[in-house]
């Protein structure tokens, strides 16, 4: 997706898009500010990492605070 936006689908069927623009000025996230490391994004054991793992983000925070994909497309 364009910017810093992740799309995720969950084990429930639901899809959601997550942008990473408000985290990306705190320091854990700081690194994700380089597109080329932001799309480096991987799943590992359900979660998504960056940085061979240094960075991750809970699947049940991006579930809470991510817009339904069906309103995006929908608007």
């Amino acid at each position: 997706m364009d910017g810093h936006k992740l799309w995720v689908r969950f084990l429930n069927g639901e899809t959601k898009v997550f942008d990473f623009t408000p985290l990306l000025n705190t320091p854990a996230f700081q690194p994700l500010q380089d597109m080329e490391t932001f799309r480096s994004v991987y799943i590992d054991y359900g979660v998504p990492v960056w940085n061979d793992g240094d960075i991750d983000i809970a699947p049940e925070y991006l579930y809470r605070n991510g817009v339904s994909f069906d309103s995006i497309v929908s608007a």
